[in-house]
């Protein structure tokens, strides 16, 4: 089982020292395209601007139709490979159905192998593909 100390706001500086590790050796091709052209510590700062500008704090949102997006799920670089990314996943799978959701939305890069792992052994199944076009 996986406790979480949740974030006191969207200001608390964990999130920021938490969001910064999760960056580092990032899978995730947008992520790491912002590194390449902002720098590191420009990259984090607007990563996570745009997570805090969609979902302050949270993982997810429900909307009033019944569709919920995980919208980030990301582990520390030195706690990778543990199974925290699945528990995270499988946590935030279940806010979501308990609190009314009737369809979930997620996706991830299609490189990104342990996270793509861990909706498969969460039960979610992929169901398309998207192409983006990163630089």
């Amino acid at each position: 089982m996986l406790f979480l100390d949740p974030p006191t706001g969207p200001d608390d500086p964990r999130l920021a020292a938490c969001h910064r590790e999760v960056m580092r050796d990032t899978l995730d091709a947008h992520d790491a395209e912002l590194i390449e052209r902002a720098g590191f510590e420009q990259a984090c700062r607007e990563s996570l601007a745009f997570l805090l500008d969609s979902d302050p704090v949270g993982s997810g949102r429900l909307m009033s139709s019944g569709r919920a997006f995980v919208l980030f799920v990301g582990v520390c670089r030195d706690h990778r490979g543990r199974g925290f990314g699945r528990e995270l996943l499988a946590w935030q799978t279940r806010e979501l159905i308990d609190s009314g959701a009737t369809v979930l939305i997620a996706d991830t890069d299609n490189t990104n192998l342990p996270m793509a792992r861990a909706f498969a052994d969460v039960g979610w199944p992929q169901t398309e593909t998207r192409i983006d076009l990163v630089r």
